[in-house]
């Protein structure tokens, strides 16, 4: 995967909290988030290549506490306790403040479309997606055979 730019990962800071945000409850005072952590970063189309340094910043920052790391059947459980302030996120990444500018949402897409590109680089769609369709169909048969001994 290609690495991404500390401004990339300042959205990614900002998008994740926001998230968090708005799933949260307000538990006795304290602003709580619970569930599936990796598949919010899916969620927001965020690879979890990033899942440790995203994380990893927005509690340096304060911003949040992981009170509880998820595992098989448990949630993952987050204190929110502020909102990350773009200077923060960018001293604690190392940005210069005169290097954010807010990207347009063209710029945005652009740059998506640009690392998906680069992860497809090289592979042949056309194969892929006719080696796995033949394989599906052989399965298929396979299953449809099976049930046939079964019910005879």
């Amino acid at each position: 995967m290609a690495p991404v730019s500390k401004e990339t990962l300042l959205r990614y800071c900002v998008s994740v909290y926001e998230a968090l945000e708005a799933g949260s409850k307000l538990d006795e005072g304290k602003r709580l988030w619970e569930g599936k952590y990796t598949e919010l970063f899916a969620t927001l189309g965020i690879s979890n290549a990033h899942y440790s340094r995203v994380s990893n910043t927005l509690q340096e920052i304060g911003a949040i506490e992981v009170i509880r790391r998820g595992a098989r059947g448990t949630y993952t459980l987050i204190a929110l306790y502020k909102k990350p302030d773009e200077t923060d996120l960018a001293g604690q990444l190392g940005i210069e403040p005169s290097h954010l500018t807010r990207a347009t949402p063209l710029d945005m897409l652009t740059q998506r479309v640009s690392q998906l590109e680069r992860r497809f680089e090289g592979v042949d769609l056309k194969a892929y997606i006719s080696n796995t369709e033949r394989r599906l169909l052989e399965l298929e048969g396979k299953q449809a055979k099976s049930q046939k001994r079964r019910s005879a």
